[in-house]
């Protein structure tokens, strides 16, 4: 399993101002459905919010991560046998939850000198990985895995190190994962999603009037295949408008919507396009 890190210098400039989205905390873990532009966004985040320099962007591997939390609290020879030994993959699978403690832990731990937005698994996985030291910490009542698990818990939870970002489409499935993990968030760590994201809502151009005129035409025959598709268009924008407005009406984060964006050339023009719509939509939250 690997996920992709992308960190980039914090800017001092940037703690005076007001952050009422979340976007300019040392830590940004961003999750919900397979699918739904969820790399695109994280990636935008890093690249095109105002006050970041970009550093690097990597893949985690969580037996790398393994490794260093062995070597921070272990450490001498016993760690380089480990490493090299037979044993070392099933170490993971013999302590449930282990990946997910240490991978959230380097994430973590990066925080501290770069700015961190983590493109995280999807939902179910990464309320797992989040809820981890949580987990650790009831387990272990005494010794190091105790202290890392106790003090990886509370920069989770504190709002001036984290922020969550939940990504979803304007699609049944995908607003009722967002709303599941508006839910359960705040079990998993303590406090609840600092923004959504609902990506790719197409506009909605007519009113009621302006629908039945263009229906009334279509139904007369010239022109009417596209009148139809033009039709088909604005009710599936009528009924993403509904499942924007009921996300916003369960969840207790701001919410941005992100319109759709027909694919460019290229993966890059996308994402300065989308890190752009970012941008200016987190000036006002809504």
């Amino acid at each position: 399993m690997s996920r992709p890190l992308t960190r980039s210098r914090p800017d001092a400039a940037a703690g005076g101002r007001a952050d009422r989205s979340g976007l300019q905390r040392p830590f940004i873990f961003v999750t919900g459905k397979g699918g739904t532009g969820k790399s695109t966004v994280a990636r935008a985040l890093a690249t095109g919010v105002p006050n970041r320099r970009l550093r690097s962007t990597e893949a985690l591997e969580p037996d790398d991560a393994l490794a260093e939390w062995l070597a921070r609290h272990i450490g001498g020879p016993a760690t380089a046998l480990l490493r090299r030994s037979q044993t070392f993959g099933h170490l993971a699978a013999a302590a449930p939850g282990v990946a997910e403690l240490v991978t959230i832990g380097k994430l973590a731990d990066e925080a501290e000198r770069w700015r961190v937005v983590v493109d995280g698994p999807s939902t179910g996985h990464a309320l797992a990985m989040l809820a981890a030291p949580q987990t650790f910490a009831r387990l272990a009542p005494a010794g190091p895995v105790a202290r890392e698990a106790e003090r990886l818990a509370a920069r989770l939870q504190a709002p001036e190190f984290a922020a969550y970002v939940g990504v979803a489409l304007a699609e049944p499935m995908s607003v009722a994962e967002v709303l599941e993990l508006d839910e359960r968030l705040p079990e998993a760590i303590g406090r609840g999603l600092d923004l959504v994201v609902v990506n790719a809502v197409r506009p909605d151009r007519f009113n009621d009037d302006d629908a039945q005129r263009l229906q009334a035409a279509a139904d007369r025959g010239p022109g009417r295949r596209l009148l139809e598709a033009v039709l088909v268009e604005h009710r599936r924008a009528r009924r993403e408008r509904e499942r924007v407005r009921e996300i916003r009406e369960h969840v207790r984060a701001p919410v941005l919507t992100l319109p759709f964006v027909f694919p460019p050339a290229d993966r890059a023009t996308r994402e300065k396009r989308v890190a752009r719509l970012l941008a200016e939509a987190s000036q006002s939250p809504r």
